[in-house]
């Protein structure tokens, strides 16, 4: 035993993260834009007289527009050259470069959204579509989301963008809506969305008047408090005899529905007395308000009657 040789055991390293690197570095990226041959490229795409150097597997696995063009029985199957008519040499280019980058979304701008979903949807490419939804959800605002809902509703995006675009939309002035193209354009092309806008429209618009009836009916409350708080300070004491009152009514006290009094105390409103000093940072803030909102086309116009009493 002493005497045979030792034999040498060789340790294996690890390389599964160098694989890993290494495969990452060595992904299909072109580099010259597909005008020349490049890693086994096997087919040639001839797009307004550019040649375009891909590859069928990769076409394939993305497009099922492709996959029936090059494993089906067509002409194309055996070319090595392919014409695509009636398509622009630069939108194309694009698109192919979307289709061999990982970083899709990246790669989506508002000049290039629309015409990758019009490319991606005549060759059957989900992936580009779903990228193109999650760019529109992105960058979805007032500005733009009639004309994202129509893109929407065009290439048959998800419901989740068409939702938001709705609910983005009715917040827009009912001017803004009907003079929109693209709205106009949904109008004949997607009734049934076009109506939801205009009833998500109607029913913010009745929310709004519920909120202005309650907001109607605090400050007829407020007034009213002001001025039974008025008639005391100024102690109406007058019999009123007008015909607003009922006869059990035409006694000596203020009523606010009754138009003489109201009249009586409008024409007796306390200025520098305890009711004034008890509100005299509110009525400051009042003349403040009322200076700042009058428009230059009525400034000879003068301020409300209870400011300018409140001003005496």
């Amino acid at each position: 035993m002493d005497g045979e040789p030792k034999t040498k055991i060789a340790r294996l390293k690890d390389t599964t993260e160098t694989s890993k690197i290494k495969g990452e570095s060595a992904a299909i990226k072109p580099s010259n834009s597909f005008t020349s041959p490049w890693h086994l490229s096997d087919v040639v795409l001839i797009v307004e007289g550019r040649k375009f150097h891909v590859h069928k597997c990769i076409l394939s696995m993305n497009s099922p527009f492709f996959d029936r063009m090059f494993s089906s029985d067509f002409k194309e199957k055996s070319a090595k050259e392919i014409k695509l008519p009636k398509k622009s040499a630069k939108e194309f280019e694009e698109l192919l470069k979307m289709i061999y980058n990982d970083h899709k979304t990246s790669m989506i701008t508002y000049n290039n959204f629309e015409f990758l979903l019009k490319l991606a949807q005549e060759y059957q490419m989900d992936k580009i579509k779903k990228c193109c939804d999650h760019y529109m959800k992105l960058k979805l605002s007032k500005e733009n989301c009639l004309h994202f809902c129509q893109v929407a509703d065009q290439y048959d995006l998800s419901d989740e963008l068409k939702r938001r675009c709705v609910k983005e939309a009715k917040w827009l002035p009912l001017s803004a809506i009907e003079e929109s193209t693209h709205f106009v354009q949904m109008s004949s092309t997607s009734p049934t969305l076009d109506n939801q806008i205009l009833i998500e429209k109607i029913k913010l618009l009745e929310e709004f008047k519920e909120i202005l009836d309650s907001y109607y009916k605090t400050c007829c409350d407020l007034v009213k408090s002001i001025y039974c708080s008025a008639a005391t300070t100024v102690n109406h004491t007058i019999a009123c005899y007008s015909s607003d009152h009922p006869p059990e009514e035409q006694i000596s006290r203020f009523i606010y529905d009754c138009e003489s009094c109201t009249h009586w105390l409008e024409e007796n409103w306390p200025s520098r007395t305890t009711l004034y000093g008890r509100i005299k940072p509110d009525t400051d803030i009042l003349l403040s308000l009322a200076r700042k909102y009058k428009s230059k086309e009525n400034e000879k116009s003068p301020l409300p009657w209870w400011i300018s009493r409140l001003t005496k």
